[in-house]
């Protein structure tokens, strides 16, 4: 799957929580505040791309030394950014009781074509992927 599927994902994601979040009329401040605090993540991100050059340049480290900081400082900033998920509010997951629906077997047998045309064209995580989503519908 592409980078930009899953950030498409997350983004929906995370428009869905926003209004549950907080009130109506606070709504659209919230959503321009989320929107600039991610471009400005953003902006420091790409500053990042050049702790590997700054650290060669002015601390003398060597090169596979001054790679594996940046890897760790990149990886110190997705504990952050994970951990900030930890705190939603509970209010972003609205439970809803639906009837449990059954397939029919002509529905079944269309799935597992479905599955195996997946499973044979794409060998990837991805094909994988959708292989355990129509296995999880079956």
């Amino acid at each position: 799957m592409a980078w930009g599927a899953i950030r498409v994902r997350l983004w929906c994601l995370r428009q869905a929580i926003i209004p549950s979040m907080v009130s109506d009329a606070e709504r659209t401040r919230t959503y321009a505040w989320y929107n600039v605090l991610q471009d400005i993540g953003h902006a420091l991100g790409g500053l990042l791309a050049v702790i590997p050059t700054l650290l060669r340049q002015f601390s003398g480290a060597g090169e596979l030394a001054s790679f594996q900081s940046a890897v760790m400082v990149y990886c110190a900033a997705a504990v952050r950014h994970c951990s900030a998920y930890l705190r939603l509010s509970p209010k972003a997951e609205v439970e809803v009781k639906l009837p449990r629906l059954t397939l029919s077997p002509q529905s079944r047998k269309v799935l597992w074509r479905i599955l195996c045309t997946v499973c044979n064209r794409q060998r990837s995580g991805a094909g994988l992927s959708h292989c355990a989503v129509v296995l999880f519908l079956l």
